[in-house]
């Protein structure tokens, strides 16, 4: 038993350095290649460790396995004082290739993927593009997706995943492909305060989403992984009539997005916003918001800064809360009270508390409507409470301005509050 045993161990420990040597002579671009070949060393004087012990029976060379045992302490100690030596140096890698390496699950495919979404967004030469954004964002949503799915118990076959991760290549095409259109559409946008998604699509006849699918079908991605993105820029209620499979699917994209740029301030003036539903949220079996927050802020390993949000074309994200101090009504008993941490995310200064200066009062009616929503203005006490709603009805139980109906946009919500 104790000869097989031992040379069980010293064949593995044998073909494992084998194979750390192949692979590291085929990738030329490793970083820290001095620290692989010191593992393989060691590894194998581990193996010829055990092999001399298996003879050992026959061959009493006991001085030569005291030789081996002292050439293994002393690789192993190398090993030891270099990786000591490398920490520091370790630990100045960019933080966005940290985030990359910290992203799970560790997978050599899912590390290409990462890279190459990476170059192909930060080397994109759209002046009126972001490309430190664009990326940026694709990496929080890519973490959000991870930790969604988490909550599912569940397998996942990656399609939303990749659809997050890879989410803005469609627009990159759109803008690659009509550079003149596309750079005016945007300032249009900026200007207007319209979604650039749906002018998008106006304009071009495909949303960024289509475009992205279609885009990804020259790579043989099956339909099924490219519909999540196909379907991005649609809104939450009308999702409904999709089957539930591929509506999960969307909706965990669409909800990756919402909470990552929330989650990080990642926002431009002509993003669309739209908020779910309470049982959407609650479909996902997710901890409160305020958690799932935290805990993609914990995932990105990254700051996000003023000067980084600057886009291109010189207007720049609000780099204070507004000043207007906004008290807020919350429905939280109907809703999942995503609609507080997303205005402030966009740069609002949201209060849950009772104010005394000047303030604007703010009631939640995404998640309410008609009676339900009336009888919550009447026992907020509000003397001319501003709303947003999702129905243009509920409109008529705010004074006439004073509502904002979802979907929107970001610019349109700072608009509504710098009145």
């Amino acid at each position: 038993m104790h000869i097989i045993s031992d040379i069980a161990i010293f064949g593995a420990y044998f073909a494992i350095p084998v194979v750390l040597l192949y692979f590291l002579l085929q990738r030329k671009d490793l970083p820290f290649p001095k620290i692989i070949w010191l593992f393989a060393a060691f590894i194998l004087f581990c193996g010829f460790g055990h092999l001399i012990e298996a003879g050992i029976f026959w061959w009493p060379v006991y001085r030569f396995s005291g030789l081996i045992k002292a050439c293994t302490a002393i690789v192993s100690w190398i090993t030891v004082l270099v990786l000591i030596r490398l920490i520091p140096e370790a630990a100045e890698i960019d933080s966005l290739e940290k985030a990359i390496l910290l992203m799970g699950p560790h997978s050599i495919g899912e590390l290409a993927i990462l890279y190459g979404a990476r170059r192909a967004l930060l080397e994109c030469n759209l002046p009126w593009l972001n490309p430190e954004l664009l990326w940026k964002r694709s990496l929080a949503a890519s973490k959000a997706v991870r930790i969604i799915e988490r909550t599912q118990f569940a397998d996942s076959d990656g399609s939303a995943f990749l659809c997050a991760l890879l989410h803005p290549i469609g627009r990159i095409v759109l803008a690659t492909l009509f550079p003149d259109e596309h750079h005016e559409l945007t300032k249009h946008c900026l200007e207007t305060g319209e979604s650039l998604d749906l002018a998008e699509e106006a304009s071009f006849g495909l949303s960024y989403g289509q475009v992205g699918a279609r885009f990804f079908s020259t790579w043989r991605i099956p339909a099924t992984t490219r519909l999540p993105l196909e379907n991005v820029t649609r809104t939450f209620e009308e999702l409904i009539s999709l089957p539930d499979h591929t509506r999960k699917q969307i909706e965990i994209v669409k909800l990756a997005l919402l909470l990552s740029r929330t989650a990080m301030g990642l926002w431009e003036s002509s993003d669309s916003v739209d908020v779910p539903h309470k049982a959407i949220l609650n479909k996902f079996n997710m901890p409160s918001i305020q958690r799932m927050l935290c805990l993609i802020r914990e995932a990105c390993d990254f700051e996000v800064t003023i000067h980084q949000l600057q886009s291109a074309s010189g207007t720049d994200q609000p780099s204070q809360p507004m000043t207007v101090p906004i008290e807020y009504h919350s429905a939280a008993g109907t809703s999942s009270d995503l609609l507080f941490p997303l205005l402030a995310s966009v740069g609002l200064q949201i209060n849950d508390q009772r104010l005394e200066l000047a303030h604007c009062d703010l009631v939640d009616g995404a998640s309410l409507g008609g009676e339900q929503l009336r009888h919550f203005i009447d026992s907020q006490n509000a003397p001319n409470p501003s709303g947003i709603i999702r129905n243009k009805r509920d409109a008529s139980l705010f004074k006439p301005g004073s509502t904002i109906c979802l979907p929107t946009t970001v610019q349109k919500i700072r608009a509504f509050f710098a009145m």
